[in-house]
């Protein structure tokens, strides 16, 4: 369950691109869960959600599983791929031609930082 289940806050669609992202890390670890080891009681894994603690990575992931599961599972769901945005990304499409989809987050830092270039530069939008 994505983080904001576990934790009784709002949720929306989001949720599901997380269990993607969680289902994804299970398939390419063979089996293994990014935060939950067998045995281990929910209490812990809630705890570890709490605490935002990173997943761990192996061999057995490639640099663009590695990039697609980590927009896929983001602790704030506005920092999460769409599923728009999962379906074109190159470890899906298996098109190294194609360019690694931004997040919402990204986009709106660079258009951010071009306004402030702009402003910089004295060139304005009118």
């Amino acid at each position: 369950m994505a983080p904001e289940v576990v934790l009784k806050e709002e949720y929306s669609k989001s949720i599901d691109v997380w269990s993607l992202g969680i289902i994804m890390y299970n398939l390419v670890s063979g089996g293994r869960h990014p935060l939950h080891e067998k045995g281990e009681s929910t209490e812990l894994l809630k705890q570890k959600l709490e605490d935002r603690q990173e997943f761990k990575f192996d061999d057995s992931f490639s640099n663009l599983a590695k990039d697609l599961i980590t927009k896929l599972t983001p602790y704030s769901p506005i920092n999460r791929y769409n599923v728009d945005q999962a379906l074109k990304h190159p470890w899906i499409t298996r098109s190294h031609e194609t360019k690694v989809p931004l997040t919402c987050v990204e986009m709106f830092k660079i258009m951010d930082s071009g306004d402030k270039l702009k402003k910089v530069c004295g060139k304005s939008n009118s």
